[in-house]
């Protein structure tokens, strides 16, 4: 067995850097070599600070504000597979939003919050792909709020900051257990208060960037969260200027940053990738097109979509673009006919998914993809 493992090992590696030494040769740079690719315009009304969640193989994009300051209820799905558009049922009559927090489940979408134009909201709802059915759950105990960020680990969602009608940014920190509908208060976010923040979860870990202070300050803090312990670390700032409306996600096995808006009116076309090993943001090709702020955001192992949202023009816009992380370190466990086999160091011995540092991922078909656990 040694021998065969040793075997794999070898070949994936070499199989590896033999791709990245041609790509060298060439002139090309790996990251770089990603691509964005143009999508079907988004079918619904031109809107921003909209809200948007996975489900299996779909997409699912909906409400946000018009550009005449209407909010909307209206959702499509977009199928990962065929890149086709198709409406789903809407919110409920009266139930409009944006600036709305969603998340989802292997087989529920919920969203929460968010601001009609009048009031600010604490209600939550969950979708059901299956009936295409929206459900109102358990509201927040408290009052509501709009543009939090949000992320989810295991079975609880976690709720960082927002607005309401009394506080122009907010520190507030809920946890929502999803298998009990049930509601809980953490400590307040350690650095301040946040508003349109942005933020994913990673490897058991929470990460929030970007947002504004309650001095309508720009930030450009990166941090972590650890369940266990209830405690936030700082990692680093961002480079450049603090933003908000901006965009971070998981893709696969790494964090991805950018677009947005700054202090002094600058909108934001850049994407950037963090390497955990140098504690640094690494810049790849930009979105095309105009900068933009306050698009829709979702990632599916190895697939980012970003629809909708404002430009550098100050105009609403359908654009949907698709990155697709080519020579990521994206996390697909099974793809295909491919499986991943193992996991090991950078010695080729057997490690855990849990063990921090570099890991290398070898798969069924021969290959194999490095992976940074922070």
């Amino acid at each position: 067995m040694a021998l065969k493992h040793n075997s794999i090992v070898s070949k994936s590696l070499y199989e590896g850097m033999r791709l990245l030494l041609i790509l060298s040769f060439l002139g090309v740079n790996p990251l770089m070599a990603q691509s964005w690719q143009s999508l079907s315009d988004y079918p619904g009304i031109a809107v921003d600070d909209a809200s948007a969640f996975s489900i299996g193989d779909t997409a699912y994009f909906g409400a946000g504000l018009t550009s005449w300051w209407a909010p909307r209820a209206n959702f499509f799905g977009l199928d990962l597979q065929t890149y086709q558009w198709f409406s789903i049922a809407a919110l409920p009559a009266g139930k409009e939003r944006h600036y709305a927090a969603a998340f989802s489940t292997d087989f529920h979408g919920y969203l929460f919050g968010g601001y009609n134009g009048q009031d600010f909201l604490n209600d939550l709802w969950r979708y059901n792909p299956q009936l295409d059915q929206w459900t109102e759950l358990s509201p927040l105990p408290d009052s509501g709020r709009s543009g939090m960020a949000c992320f989810r680990l295991g079975d609880t969602a976690y709720f960082v900051g927002g607005k309401n009608d009394s506080n122009y940014a907010m520190a507030e920190v809920w946890a929502y257990a999803i298998s009990t509908d049930t509601w809980h208060q953490l400590q307040d976010f350690p650095f301040g208060a946040r508003w349109a923040a942005s933020a994913t979860a990673l490897s058991g870990k929470g990460y929030l960037l970007f947002g504004r202070n309650e001095q309508d300050e720009f930030q450009k803090g990166f941090y972590s969260y650890h369940a266990q312990g209830d405690q936030w670390t700082h990692l680093l700032d961002f480079m450049g200027s603090g933003r908000s409306h901006a965009c971070l996600q998981r893709i696969g096995g790494d964090l991805y940053a950018g677009f947005g808006i700054d202090s002094a009116g600058n909108y934001y076309s850049d994407w950037q990738i963090y390497d955990g090993l140098s504690r640094s943001w690494q810049s790849l090709n930009a979105i095309p097109g105009a900068a933009r702020k306050g698009g829709m955001a979702i990632s599916k192992e190895g697939k980012f979509i970003y629809s909708t949202g404002i430009n550098a023009a100050g105009q609403w816009i359908k654009e949907t673009w698709l990155y697709e992380a080519q020579l990521s370190l994206a996390e697909n466990k099974a793809e295909g006919n491919r499986k991943l086999l193992q996991i090991v160091d950078l010695l080729g011995r057997p490690i855990s998914q849990e063990v921090k540092g570099v890991q290398i991922w070898l798969y069924s078909d021969g290959s194999s993809e490095k992976h940074w656990r922070p």
